[in-house]
């Protein structure tokens, strides 16, 4: 067990010291409770503006102290879910263009993954680091550690939907067209173009395989939800999608519900 300066029986507190304690305590107590309560997407981001400010302040010594490390390690924690909530519209019409054309053809899977991996990226410490499957299950996603708050996980539906397709697919994918190239077993994280030579597209490239120059096939037949709909072209007019039609058998939320909305 971690034992802070501020727990040490020599330990004398400057004026500094017990603003920044009192406020990191203040700002902590914000969202602590007693009982298991929800909290929204309206109420986290305003926590992380009022004490933005207050937390950029704080330098690597604030690790030493107890409520300054508790209060850093919250936000910097509720900070990247919010991240992960600036995702969810990308993640929506990357959704939806999967779901809208044939993924059963393997160059139009190939594609999709390929023009998204920048977003796969960005989505890899969605599980577990936000998420884990408890959370999926009971569709509440704790906030964090000992504050015994929790968000609905319809707000990362869509972020959770398209990580979900990329765990099923990418790396089988990959495997299967990976190049062997002497000079790839040399490579490390710290090289300028690693990102680029563990990545999908560079192998399917190497294999002169352009997905890029290929043209989605829409799924237009009378048993999808596409039949006789105009196009989705934006979020807010919501659409209503049979998770019958989603073949590669992805739940939102484990629940495996019927139909899920677009809201």
């Amino acid at each position: 067990m971690k034992i802070y300066d501020d727990e040490k029986a020599n330990f004398s507190p400057s004026s500094s010291y017990l603003h920044k304690n009192n406020y990191s305590m203040h700002a902590v107590s914000e969202l602590t409770s007693d009982q298991k309560l929800e909290i929204t997407i309206e109420e986290i981001v305003s926590w992380l503006d009022k004490h933005k400010e207050f937390y950029e302040s704080l330098d690597w010594m604030s690790f030493n102290y107890k409520n300054l490390s508790k209060f850093y390690d919250s936000y910097n924690h509720i900070s990247k879910i919010n991240d992960f909530f600036d995702l969810e519209e990308a993640c929506f019409n990357s959704f939806k263009v999967y779901v809208k054309n044939d993924m059963t053809i393997e160059m139009q899977l190939l594609k999709w993954l390929v023009e998204h991996e920048e977003l796969h990226c960005k989505l890899m410490l969605l599980h577990p680091n936000v998420i884990d499957k408890n959370d999926q299950k009971f569709g509440k996603i704790n906030l964090f550690t000992d504050l015994n708050r929790y968000f609905n996980s319809e707000y990362l539906k869509y972020c959770i939907a398209v990580e979900n397709i990329f765990d099923t697919y990418y790396y089988e994918k990959l495997n299967h067209y990976r190049i062997e190239d002497e000079k790839l077993k040399d490579i490390s994280p710290f090289d300028d173009d690693f990102d680029e030579y563990i990545s999908l597209g560079f192998h399917l490239k190497q294999r002169n395989l352009f997905v890029d120059k290929i043209n989605y096939i829409p799924l237009l037949g009378k048993n999808t939800f596409l039949h006789d709909a105009p196009d989705i072209t934006m979020m807010k007019n919501g659409v209503n999608f049979d998770t019958q039609n989603f073949r590669s058998n992805i739940s939102l939320n484990d629940n495996n519900k019927e139909d899920f909305e677009v809201i």
